[in-house]
């Protein structure tokens, strides 16, 4: 279990203001319980859950457009029997509790259903869709998508004064899916283009691809280019496929076949 940093009657954990890291003075039972539950700096749980995990984890860089004051996290591992492994900060206030917001992330392969909610299908754009619950008041409000590697869970505090609606959520889950859009390879996205649509195209399974190059046709027109083997059954087959874009929108043109 990870611990929190107990310094002469101070918590450690992070600070929206000022430096990363900062004191929060709290009563004597908060503090007690902040400790109970492994309260510790973010960037300390970020790192232990990236150790743990294997892998590294993309925070969303933008935040409800309310104000905090700290920020805490947790990583839990499964020593701790009473939830799955995972990720957990919180931002909060210190006097206006209606802004309490918090971010958990599971491993994509272990995501949580949280079936007993009653969702509706939210678009977040990137060919991603999110899953949103309104609870009742004095509850919750929840936002759930995945990447390829992480299920991500926004949570935010549902009182009467709350400002953190649907749309403060939706912003903070495209704000990522922007930023790890942006860190892709064109080749990466392209070729995923490819592999989506030669396997529709042939009702058949892509089992492998190669990627070829990108070729320059003109100032609004560039390919990406990718060998793809696919399989059906007893039958394979290998294609030549051709992604064609504009670079400047990057908008999709068309897509060319080849079979070999």
């Amino acid at each position: 279990m990870w611990h929190s940093i107990l310094l002469t009657g101070t918590l450690w954990v992070g600070s929206l203001v000022g430096t990363v890291q900062g004191s929060v003075h709290l009563n004597p039972d908060m503090q007690q319980e902040m400790l109970e539950i492994g309260a510790q700096g973010m960037e300390h749980a970020l790192r232990a859950c990236e150790d743990y995990f294997g892998k590294a984890i993309t925070l969303p860089p933008a935040l409800p457009g309310v104000a905090f004051t700290h920020v805490f996290g947790r990583c839990y591992d499964p020593t701790d029997p009473r939830l799955d492994a995972h990720l957990e900060i919180e931002y909060m206030h210190k006097s206006q509790p209606e802004n309490h917001y918090s971010l958990e992330l599971y491993p994509a392969e272990y995501h949580q259903q949280l079936s007993y909610l009653k969702f509706e299908d939210v678009m977040l754009g990137h060919n991603t869709t999110a899953k949103y619950y309104n609870g009742p008041l004095n509850t919750m409000k929840l936002l759930t998508f995945k990447t390829k590697e992480w299920q991500y869970v926004l949570h935010a505090v549902n009182l009467p004064e709350s400002r953190i609606n649907q749309a403060e959520l939706v912003s903070v889950a495209q704000s990522l899916l922007e930023l790890i859009d942006r860190k892709r390879p064109q080749s990466a996205k392209w070729g995923e283009t490819a592999m989506k649509s030669a396997g529709k195209h042939y009702n058949m399974e892509v089992v492998d691809y190669l990627y070829s190059g990108r070729f320059r046709v003109s100032p609004q027109v560039e390919e990406e280019r990718f060998k793809l083997w696919l399989r059906q059954g007893s039958l394979e087959l290998s294609v030549h496929v051709t992604v064609v874009y504009d670079p400047n929108s990057e908008r999709l043109l068309r897509i060319r076949y080849e079979e070999v």
